[in-house]
C-alpha cells in the first residue's frame, strides 16, 4: 500500500509501515525527510542521505532495504507474467499440434 513518508509517496507492507513508524519514534519525525526519493507510483529511486545532519544508520539501512525489496517484488511480478505467458503459448501449441 501506499503510504505518506516524508512528504513523499512510499509503497510498503503493513510491516515496514508499522517499523518505519518505530524508527521516526525512536529518532524522530524528521528521520527520514530527505533521505530517499520516490515517484508518484512510491517506488524509491534514489537513496540520498543529508549531508548536513547525520542519519541514523538504520534508517538509511531500512530505507535500502525497502528499496530492495521494491525492486525484488517488480521482478516477482515481471517471472509471473513470464510463466503466465508460458502456459498461454503451451497452450496454443497443444491446441495447434492435435489439429495437425
Amino acid at each position: 500500500m501506499i503510504r505518506a513518508v516524508a512528504n513523499k509517496f512510499l509503497e510498503v507492507t503493513e510491516d515496514e509501515y508499522r517499523y518505519i513508524l518505530e524508527l521516526q519514534g525512536a529518532f524522530g519525525d524528521d528521520a527520514f525527510n530527505s533521505l530517499f526519493q520516490s515517484g508518484d507510483d512510491g517506488i524509491i529511486t534514489a537513496v540520498t542521505p543529508r549531508l548536513d545532519k547525520p542519519v541514523p544508520m538504520a534508517v538509511v539501512f531500512f530505507t535500502l532495504n525497502i528499496m530492495m525489496n521494491q525492486r525484488l517484488m517488480s521482478i516477482d511480478s515481471f517471472s509471473d507474467k513470464i510463466n503466465d505467458l508460458s502456459d498461454r503459448v503451451s497452450k496454443i501449441e497443444e491446441v495447434l499440434s492435435d489439429k495437425i
